[in-house]
């Protein structure tokens, strides 16, 4: 698909988006559609995706264009030198080697450093110039990184307000590969309002940054109803469902290894495991299950599915718990999608994921499990009273509609725009 033109000037706000891959149907897409669908009643909204997004692309609404110009920047070899000279001079750039202590004085951290300061500055040279030929009121990053501090920064020079999202990775020093988040203060500071997804990711940046305290709101991503009512199993076999990408974080090896526990452990019990996903420790999992006699009969892997598809699926298919044992995490929508179908839940206490997953709707895991203890929940989840499994199901359907409705938290979203808007007076009501 090619650039959809940006369009005539209307008398709404005009809102610079920018993301990783959306409106690509895959990553953010399940994250991102619903949100986009609504702020579109009352912005215009320009999507600009940091890496090309060419292909499977989701049909835009009416008033949302896709700007590509930033993912095909190709800076000829003397831009490229200039900012890295540039990222060398940075100021900020020797204050994050020095943060790191001796070991900012090794080749790799100092290179990782540099090599971000430069895609900074390659993102604000890249924003200022689009931006001041643009007429754009706000500047929205939907991932408070390295790309969206440029963008941010570019927006400040022309007086235009900024916000981002602020989910796990860019988050948690524990989820960068170097143990702290290079840049993160200059980060956070940039924006106007940073809105993290979870209670724990704000509580953190608080704690942080107290000086951006203020700035600093709660925002939870929201998903639709369920397309259905949800099931539950009712043949004697216990279905276990998880979903995610199959990287280190996500831990789909320890979930293997909690699942081939609970086949030693009780060798009568009927279950059988799905994960939905893809990724280069899905091998190792796979590898884990057929080690086990008979286990790969009760252990299905699909790969990545639509997200319809999964919703279909948690919706339509008897499920009787929805796992999650990432090592980190902001507030996973999974989750979120499985509560609206009433499916009990069961997660590590890492993130936001204690904000979804009460005593009510499931069970929380210690941050890390053994195979033992995850094998053991799950057991002891299915051999509850149906009445009892009924009332959970219950109580997640009602978590999901006070907290996580898609409705009410991208109404409330909607209303922080027109916050930052300097051009509009009066919300609407």
């Amino acid at each position: 698909m090619a650039d959809r033109p940006e369009g005539r000037r209307s008398s709404r706000p005009r809102i610079a988006l920018l993301t990783h891959t959306f409106p690509e149907q895959i990553g953010e897409f399940a994250f991102l559609a619903p949100e986009i669908s609504r702020l579109a009643n009352d912005f215009d909204v320009v999507l600009i995706p940091s890496q090309v997004a060419r292909a499977n692309l989701w049909p835009l609404p009416p008033g949302v264009w896709l700007q590509s110009g930033f993912s095909e920047y190709r800076p000829r070899w003397s831009v490229m030198l200039a900012s890295l000279f540039r990222a060398v001079a940075f100021p900020s750039t020797y204050r994050e080697m020095l943060a790191f202590g001796w070991r900012g004085l090794s080749p790799r951290v100092a290179a990782t450093v540099v090599a971000r300061a430069s895609r900074i500055m390659s993102a604000r040279q890249w924003f200022r110039r689009y931006l001041s030929r643009s007429d754009v009121d706000a500047v929205y990053s939907w991932w408070a990184d390295g790309f969206g501090y440029g963008m941010a920064w570019a927006a400040s020079d022309l007086g235009i307000p900024s916000v981002a999202r602020a989910h796990g990775y860019e988050v948690f020093d524990e989820r960068d590969r170097l143990g702290r988040i290079p840049f993160q203060r200059e980060t956070i500071a940039i924006f106007d309002l940073i809105f993290p997804v979870s209670q724990a990711g704000a509580a953190f940046l608080s704690h942080k940054f107290p000086a951006a305290a203020e700035r600093i709101r709660v925002r939870y991503l929201g998903v639709e109803p369920s397309p259905g009512d949800g099931l539950r199993s009712t043949d004697g076999v216990f279905r276990i469902l998880s979903c995610s990408s199959c990287i280190e974080v996500k831990r789909v090896e320890l979930l293997a290894s909690g699942i081939l526990e609970l086949a030693r452990e009780h060798p009568q019990f009927k279950f059988q495991w799905t994960h939905i996903g893809d990724g280069p420790t899905l091998q190792f999992a796979r590898d884990l299950i057929r080690s086990a006699p008979d286990m790969h009969e009760r252990c299905y892997f699909p790969g990545v599915l639509p997200p319809s598809t999964v919703r279909k699926w948690m919706a339509e298919r008897p499920y009787d718990v929805f796992v999650n044992v990432s090592s980190s995490e902001g507030l996973p929508v999974t989750l979120m999608e499985a509560a609206s179908s009433g499916i009990p839940l069961v997660a590590t206490d890492v993130g936001g994921n204690s904000e979804i997953v009460q005593d009510q709707v499931g069970y929380l895991l210690p941050r890390d499990p053994t195979p033992r203890q995850l094998a053991d929940v799950l057991y002891e989840l299915s051999s509850l009273h149906p009445e009892d499994v009924q009332a959970m199901s219950l109580s997640a359907k009602q978590v999901w509609a006070q907290r996580f409705s898609a409705d009410s938290n991208y109404a409330r979203f909607v209303q922080d725009f027109w916050s930052v808007s300097d051009k509009v007076s009066n919300p609407p009501r």
